[in-house]
């Protein structure tokens, strides 16, 4: 055949394998959660995002999504995606943190420590990413990965492993460096996990309301990146764009160069806001380690 072809509009990612929504439609409804989604995933941040904003055919319609931070935060941060029973895409959720701290998202309980025997498996699945969120780097983290939940990690035969992580709702997983299979003994000992904090009830395993009780640390709020989101803040429903104008580089979690404006369609306030409480936990966790290993090994250490 002759003449010009259209290139496809694709964006290639990665993703954490499925798993299935287990919400009742309260809790469904209160995360933005499609009524019709039937599994879920974990969309890693895509590496090459850049390249969507500088490719015409990267999205049908780029334009009208340059200046959308919503857009911007799945694609550097990550988000879920939901399926219906066909495969089909019905949703996406990207995180951010709701003015004032309350609010419906995910809340996730004390870390723990990752063995690093539950490393391997899951590295040689592809699931460990580099972490994008800039406060979570500046404290060290590299890597981390989704747990789905009830995660049961497995040996290199399938056989379950003797131990295994508590995540009932999911959680997700930090390493400390930049390779995830090296490291000395020390090194490896900062690697913790945060489970998700329980939800609505027990029935209700993940993107579920809960009350910020000052046991959990609330990191994410859980939007639609469609007009039809059923739990838009009254506040903001309407408002159209919110500027980020007043904000400086160092309020974005991720490495987003430009300040942006949110389009009316896409107006939430959980965007790109500092989470402060997940923020020191992690410093606690690491200092932590540090002075338990350096005790070990003789070092002088005092935490700052």
């Amino acid at each position: 055949s002759h003449g010009p072809r259209a290139r496809p509009s694709r964006i290639t990612g990665q993703v954490s394998p499925l798993h299935p929504v287990q919400c009742d439609a309260a809790c469904r409804e209160g995360a933005c959660v499609p009524p019709e989604a039937e599994d879920f995933a974990w969309s890693y941040p895509v590496v090459d995002w850049e390249r969507v904003e500088s490719d015409a055919y990267a999205l049908e319609d780029w334009d009208s999504l340059e200046a959308s931070a919503a857009m911007k935060s799945f694609l550097t941060v990550g988000g879920f995606i939901y399926f219906d029973a066909a495969g089909r895409i019905v949703g996406t959720t990207t995180p951010g943190k709701p003015r004032g701290g309350d609010g419906d998202g995910l809340h996730f309980g004390a870390p723990q420590r990752w063995r690093h025997e539950w490393t391997l498996p899951l590295a040689e699945q592809g699931r460990f990413q580099p972490v994008t969120m800039r406060q979570i780097v500046g404290v060290g983290a590299r890597s981390f990965c989704w747990l789905r939940p009830d995660e049961v990690i497995e040996d290199g035969d399938g056989q379950p492993l003797p131990v295994q992580p508590q995540v009932p709702h999911g959680g997700l997983v930090y390493l400390f460096r930049e390779d995830v299979m090296a490291g000395e003994e020390w090194d490896r000992a900062l690697d913790r996990y945060f489970p998700v904090a329980a939800a609505c009830d027990e029935g209700c395993a993940t993107l579920a309301p809960a009350a910020s009780d000052g046991d959990t640390l609330s990191l994410f709020r859980a939007f639609s990146l469609v007009e039809e989101c059923p739990n838009v803040d009254p506040e903001w429903a309407g408002a159209g764009p919110e500027p980020f104008a007043e904000e400086t580089d160092q309020d974005f979690d991720c490495e987003i160069p430009e300040e942006c404006e949110v389009p009316r369609e896409l107006s939430t306030p959980a965007l790109h806001h500092r989470c402060p409480e997940f923020h020191a936990s992690l410093v606690r966790a690491r200092q932590a380690s540090l002075a338990v290993e350096r005790q070990r090994s003789g070092e002088a250490f005092e935490a700052p």
